[in-house]
């Protein structure tokens, strides 16, 4: 008599995959001939099958997402702020307000900050460029009275990268393959059962 060799499931999606299995133990165990007879096989089987379950339910969003992506708005939103203050102040017929408008739009041209950008790419830069404007241009940013929105501009984007590093440090540790290795487990106590 032949055997059968096995059926390729390595193709299937997660989703398409888990339904298979699950089908097929509801088949299994619902005929009481297989139920009774390879109760040894069907057992691990569904165990490993349980096993899929939980690694399928495991929520990849981390908890620290939505603050960061809340901090970020904030930064972004002072930072589009400043720029056009800046801008607006730049046409202000006042001689010294004119001179300090023009130097700190330099400064702004020369970073080429977007706010689309990777978020470690931003804070780095915002980070270099709100410590420009509290060192070298504090003068500047005083006269325009913006003390108040860049420290405001430097705490969020401070704020943002902590929350990033956070993350980072929280998933440092985190396994890869687990849906991987789960599936493995399920295939061959399926391959057990079959033969």
């Amino acid at each position: 008599m032949r055997e059968i060799d096995g059926i390729k499931l390595e193709a299937l999606d997660n989703g398409a995959h888990f339904e298979y299995h699950t089908s097929t133990v509801k088949r299994a165990k619902a005929d009481s001939a297989v139920s009774t007879r390879c109760t040894k096989y069907l057992t691990p089987y569904e165990a490993a099958l349980d096993g899929e379950d939980d690694v399928y339910k495991t929520s990849t969003k981390d908890p620290l997402t939505d603050q960061i992506e809340e901090s970020d708005l904030l930064r972004d939103t002072i930072y589009r702020g400043y720029r056009d203050s800046v801008k607006a102040m730049s046409v202000i017929p006042i001689e010294a307000t004119q001179q300090a408008a023009k130097t700190l739009l330099q400064h702004i041209k020369d970073y080429k900050i977007d706010v689309r950008d990777q978020l470690d790419k931003e804070s780095g830069k915002l980070r270099n460029f709100t410590a420009d404007l509290k060192g070298k241009y504090a003068e500047q940013v005083a006269t325009l009275g913006l003390t108040d929105v860049v420290n405001s501009l430097a705490t969020a984007n401070e704020k943002t990268a902590t929350l990033i590093q956070e993350r980072d440090d929280a998933n440092k540790d985190a396994k890869t393959g687990l849906m991987k290795q789960a599936r493995a487990k399920v295939d061959e106590a399926y391959r057990m059962l079959i033969k």
